[in-house]
């Protein structure tokens, strides 16, 4: 059980399946005292192609159900931009800012059916560490139950 949070950096891929275990503990969380004005989030994923404001976005999610709860600086959060077209570019920078905040201290990750990892499908290669990931069909349809299976494309 959560009581207190110390983190100052922490890795948030809060995906359908580790989401639901961690709801609960999440109210309470909620409900009680905790500072979040010095934690820093670097989210694992975002959908290409979609917008922060539209619902099946990470970003959306991550917002409607933690970031808007707490006390967290809109600054310290961060959620790769699955608008920019140059998805290199955009690995590269996620990277660098992963670099310059000095790492993760703390990192949750979902476990899909098919034993993905944060999206790090079974036969993923992990070099680039910020990278593009083509889902598997397993995969998407776990995942369409928060998301339109036509706007998920590819991490």
């Amino acid at each position: 059980m959560w009581t207190s949070v110390h983190w100052k950096k922490s890795w948030r891929p809060f995906g359908l399946w580790s989401w639901k275990r961690t709801r609960q503990r999440m109210r309470s969380c909620f409900e009680g005292d905790l500072d979040f004005s010095q934690v820093k989030t670097v989210n694992l994923d975002e959908y290409r192609g979609l917008a922060p404001d539209r619902e099946q976005s990470y970003h959306y999610f991550m917002d409607r159900h933690l970031f808007s709860k707490v006390n967290i600086n809109r600054s310290h959060i961060h959620i790769p931009d699955g608008m920019n077209e140059d998805w290199q570019e955009e690995c590269g920078r996620y990277e660098q800012m992963i670099e310059e905040l000095g790492g993760i201290d703390l990192q949750i990750l979902g476990l899909g059916h098919n034993g993905h990892i944060g999206f790090n499908e079974p036969d993923s290669q992990f070099a680039p560490l910020t990278r593009r990931v083509d889902l598997t069909e397993s995969t998407i349809e776990d995942v369409t139950v928060i998301a339109d299976r036509e706007a998920l494309g590819k991490l």
